[in-house]
């Protein structure tokens, strides 16, 4: 299926109640743990069921972890402990999860700006493939001791292109804080 056919697909599952989402790369700093994988890649999964995740949608997958695009796709749908598990459908949509699979990156990276250069740079790239999207929602899945220098890291010089944006551009800062029992 064309881009404008999946554009006109999507298009015709959204309403004015439920409108298709804005073109966006979402960055998940902690994307290798638990939460991403029980919480928000199910509820994306929801949103690419209903039609309503906008073609131009790509997840960057950021954490210490060192895996391929490949290896985080594989556990994000993993049967036991990803998507196939935590999925709240009544039946399981191997395409929407395919093609919401396809649109998942990820870059391992450390607390330090030079990731975050790295980070900045995949943000870029992968905004350029999804037609220049200027939108980008931070999703923070850390313990609060990586709160703090995470922020701090993404507030310098180097990284504020994606953080500050510019007129046209919104950023979300969604932050989930858990502590180690």
């Amino acid at each position: 299926m064309s881009t404008s056919e999946q554009e006109a697909a999507l298009d015709s599952s959204a309403t004015s109640i439920n409108p298709l989402s804005e073109p966006c790369v979402m960055v998940i700093f902690g994307a290798s743990g638990d939460l991403t994988k029980r919480l928000l890649v199910p509820s994306l999964y929801n949103l690419a069921c209903d039609g309503l995740l906008s073609p131009n949608f790509a997840v960057l997958g950021s954490g210490r972890s060192k895996l391929s695009d490949e290896a985080f796709r594989t556990s994000m749908a993993n049967e036991t402990s990803g998507l196939r598990a935590f999925h709240t459908r009544h039946e399981f949509d191997e395409a929407a999860c395919d093609e919401l699979l396809a649109r998942f990156h990820f870059e391992s990276a450390n607390i330090d700006v030079e990731d975050f250069i790295r980070l900045k740079a995949t943000v870029e790239a992968l905004d350029e493939n999804i037609k220049r999207v200027v939108m980008f929602c931070f999703t923070l899945l850390w313990r609060h001791d990586f709160l703090v220098p995470c922020v701090k890291t993404c507030t310098r010089r180097d990284f504020k292109v994606i953080v500050a944006g510019n007129a046209l551009s919104w950023r979300n800062l969604l932050v989930q804080i858990w502590s180690l029992p």
